[in-house]
This record gives C-alpha cells, structure tokens and sequence, in this order.
C-alpha cells in the first residue's frame, strides 16, 4: 500500500499556482485586502474570468523584484 504525504502535496500545488485568488494574495504578502489588491494593480496582475478576479503569482513576483529596495 502506497501513502502519499498530503501536506508535502498541497504545498507543492501552492507553489506551481499560476493564478491565485485575493485571499491567497493577501497570505502571500502578508497584507489585508485594500494593500494586496492595490500591490496586485500596480503589478497590472489582474486576471478577470467571468465575475472572478484572480492575480498573477508571476506578475506579482516580477513587480515585487522591480520594486524592492
């Protein structure tokens, strides 16, 4: 019988995330709403499917790296 470790898979699964929504934006830079939403618009991250608004983790990223001092 063969067990998989579940946690180990879902951190990879986060990490291969291209799109994630604003609640995991927050979690990821450790901010509240109006910040994570405002980092992910000047990063021009946004990604709106239908009604659902999602960020580019690379986006992101890209701008985080640009930006840091």
């Amino acid at each position: 019988m063969h067990f998989t470790n579940l946690n180990n898979d879902k951190a990879i699964k986060e990490q291969e995330q291209l799109l994630i929504d604003t609640k995991k934006l927050q979690k990821m830079l450790n901010c509240g709403y109006a910040t994570a939403v405002n980092i992910g618009d000047s990063a021009t991250a946004r990604v709106k499917i239908g009604k659902r608004v999602l960020w580019s983790v690379k986006a992101i990223e890209d701008y985080i790296d640009t930006v840091r001092e």
